[in-house]
């Protein structure tokens, strides 16, 4: 093999990458956002998921790109980890398509009805009609017919020009000693993996493939390996997609791994043994265009069959390779399904915003009862706890106050707008909690290592303002998630006693300190803790009164008394919580 040889060979490489590549912009561009809506929708139900993923797959002509579609909806909470392993198995026999649109490209004939239907007749006349249509027509879809068309000429001619440069190689005794790696299974599955890596591409491998079996030299036993070995590592495009994606989605591309894994050991752990016993003897003939595109999808559509039934396997392998490194880590899953892809679709990206707000409800809430815990009973963990989730709480603010800005900015419905609005107002007051929280565990901490400690009394005192504290937020984060205007209607009278409260311990706290039974130093973080609780409750409040405005948008702040009905609630509930707490001191 000349040097002229190998740069023929890597021209059409070049030609045979380029022409998928563009072929394959003009599928999606044609029928990419369609696509997107059929998966997002029917991927439900196992067997409707397979075909679905094989269809896709072969309109797109890429197993890669399809996974990366999947891992996308997947991190957007459009679709669950479980849901998306058919698609993925489908995508594995889509991919088989592109194979046997290359053996057109060995089409060719002398005279007649031959010479129409060859590849040199066809793929000029499509070349020329797709530049036709992408330079000289206006009209976008058409734009992207041309694209596909254009493509196509350039796939075929990257497939003809590799065929003709491997053709001498027959005679190539060099040539020849190197398909001697391939008699072997394991090095020849290892050259494709790396084949595939490079190329990033699992159609473009077994087209590489294609093209030397024309030269007559490779078998399909020697085959067999190179594609299960090509199918592996396909999969790195697909891995690069977990960069930035949600652990879910990081899964979800993982499962693409290691059913291509699971696949080859399952070929090999059925075909060798029946070739040890002399069965499959038409595996010894020389592989051709055709018959390794057979060989392609045989294989793939054997272990994807075997593979349907371990779905749950292959979810719980995920699972196991994609692990939460934290119960913060878990919590801020929410966060990352805050993705683009969402945006697409409005009612999604809000129904997503909303399970996340919620989720940062629930956070503080926690926060706060961990905090509260702290001055009864020190724990280090614990503060370090509390310290993570007020860290968590404002990476929350960020991307919910980011992704509801970019949500009002596209067009949303009037309800779309006034939910949106419920959470930007509502994040501020959660995250303020959370900073409260860290400041009465530093307080519980600055008093554990000074070993200073409240008298009974003023013990007594926090402990009862401290469950004020924790029912207060209680009421409101629950309202908020729930939306239950009854309970937001709770909020204000608790807070209300909470300031009583607080007045009152202040007073009898400046007593105890004139009377030299609380020293200046323990005086100080008691009234620090006094604030924070004050200013937990405030906020407490504003989630409560906005609670009430998303349900009634007429609502004006503290206007109890000009509701007979609500006044009622308020004074009854303030009488409530008048006899359990100031009742109590």
């Amino acid at each position: 093999m000349t040097v002229f040889d190998v740069i023929t060979l890597l021209g059409g490489l070049a030609f045979f990458l380029f022409g998928m590549s563009v072929m394959g912009s003009g599928l999606k561009g044609l029928a990419g956002k369609k696509m997107e809506s059929i998966l997002a929708k029917l991927s439900s139900n196992p067997v409707k998921g397979l075909l679905l993923g094989i269809f896709v797959t072969a309109i797109i002509q890429s197993s890669g790109a399809t996974t990366v579609m999947v891992v996308g909806f997947v991190n957007a909470g459009m679709m669950k980890v479980a849901q998306s392993i058919t698609l993925i198995l489908g995508s594995q026999i889509g991919t088989t398509v592109t194979g046997w649109i290359l053996t057109l490209a060995g089409a060719e004939g002398s005279s007649g009805i031959a010479r129409v239907f060859s590849s040199a007749t066809f793929v000029p006349v499509f070349s020329l009609a797709g530049i036709i249509l992408y330079m000289f027509v206006k009209k976008r879809s058409m734009k992207h017919f041309g694209s596909i068309l254009l493509g196509f000429g350039l796939l075929m001619t990257g497939m003809s020009t590799m065929s003709g440069a491997v053709t001498p190689l027959k005679e190539d005794p060099e040539f020849l000693s190197i398909l001697t790696l391939f008699s072997h299974p394991l090095p020849a599955m290892i050259m494709g993996v790396l084949l595939a890596a490079v190329i990033q591409s699992s159609s473009a491998g077994v087209g590489i493939v294609q093209a030397i079996s024309v030269a007559g030299v490779l078998s399909l036993d020697a085959c067999l390996p190179l594609i299960m070995g090509i199918n592996i590592g396909c999969s790195s495009p697909v891995l690069f997609s977990m960069m930035g994606s949600s652990k879910n989605g990081k899964r979800t591309a993982m499962i693409y791994v290691c059913s291509a894994v699971l696949g080859a050991c399952l070929v090999c752990l059925f075909y060798y043994p029946l070739r040890s016993f002399g069965a499959l003897p038409f595996m010894e003939r020389a592989a051709g265009p055709v018959t390794v595109a057979l060989l392609n999808t045989t294989t793939r559509a054997f272990y994807v069959i075997l593979e349907m039934p371990l779905r749950g396997l292959l979810e719980k392998a995920a699972y196991l390779l994609v692990k939460y490194d934290s119960a913060e880590d878990a919590e801020s899953e929410y966060l990352e399904k805050l993705t683009d892809t969402a945006l697409r679709y409005p009612s999604t990206a809000l129904s997503l915003s909303m399970a996340a707000a919620r989720k940062m409800a629930e956070i503080a809430q926690a926060t706060i009862v961990d905090a509260m815990g702290l001055l009864t009973e020190y724990d280090k963990a614990v503060v370090e706890r509390v310290a993570a989730r007020e860290t968590l709480l404002d990476k929350y603010e960020d991307k919910l106050g980011d992704y509801m800005m970019r949500l009002l900015a596209a067009e949303a419905l009037p309800a779309q707008e006034r939910s949106a609005e419920k959470i930007l107002s509502c994040i501020s007051d959660l995250e303020r909690i959370g900073d409260h929280a860290q400041n009465i565990a530093e307080l519980a901490t600055e008093m554990q290592e000074k070993k200073q400690y409240f008298s009974p009394e003023a013990g007594d005192e926090l402990t009862l303002v401290s469950k004020a504290i924790n029912q207060v937020t209680e009421l409101a984060t629950k309202a908020y998630c729930d939306s239950d205007t009854q309970l937001a209607l709770q909020v204000e009278p608790l807070e209300e006693v909470i300031d009583i409260v607080c007045d009152e311990l202040k007073m009898r706290h400046v007593n105890r300190l004139q009377s030299g039974r609380c020293t200046i130093n323990v005086g100080f973080v008691f009234n620090d803790l006094l604030t924070n609780f004050e200013r937990i409750a405030d906020h407490c409040s504003n989630i409560a009164i906005y609670t009430l405005k998303a349900e009634n948008p007429s609502y004006m702040p503290h206007e109890y008394s000009s509701n007979a009905e609500e006044s009622v609630q308020f004074t009854e509930a303030f009488l409530r919580f008048t006899e359990e707490y100031v009742s109590c001191l």
